[in-house]
């Protein structure tokens, strides 16, 4: 153990940018994962304060932020039908970018 400690404080400026390295990946690694969480609660803002407490959607669509969800004719119909159900509302969403003074910028149009 001796000698892992001697390596590792033979040369002191080597250790000080190690260890600064290893803390600056942690905290860029914190960073990403708190992004990462902020989009994801973004995605889910529409549907945590919906009124409704289903939704029906096409195999694979994660949020409706990035992707659409075209259900088949009919499947509206099927859905009214089914016991419970008092309402059933399309929601539509079409992500648009835009350029404004050379930066590209998102709006988020939804029609319920």
């Amino acid at each position: 153990m001796s000698l892992a400690y001697h390596n590792l404080f033979q040369d002191k400026l080597r250790s000080t940018l190690s260890i600064l390295g290893v803390g600056l990946a942690i905290m860029l690694i914190l960073i990403l994962n708190g992004f990462l969480l902020g989009v994801d609660r973004a995605a889910s803002t529409y549907l945590d304060h919906a009124l409704s407490s289903v939704v029906v959607a096409r195999k694979g669509v994660k949020n409706f932020i990035v992707s659409s969800s075209l259900l088949p004719p009919g499947i509206a119909d099927t859905v009214r039908k089914m016991e419970g159900v008092a309402k059933v509302a399309p929601i539509l969403t079409q992500p648009v970018y835009f350029e404004l003074h050379g930066q590209k910028q998102f709006v988020d149009r939804r029609t319920v």
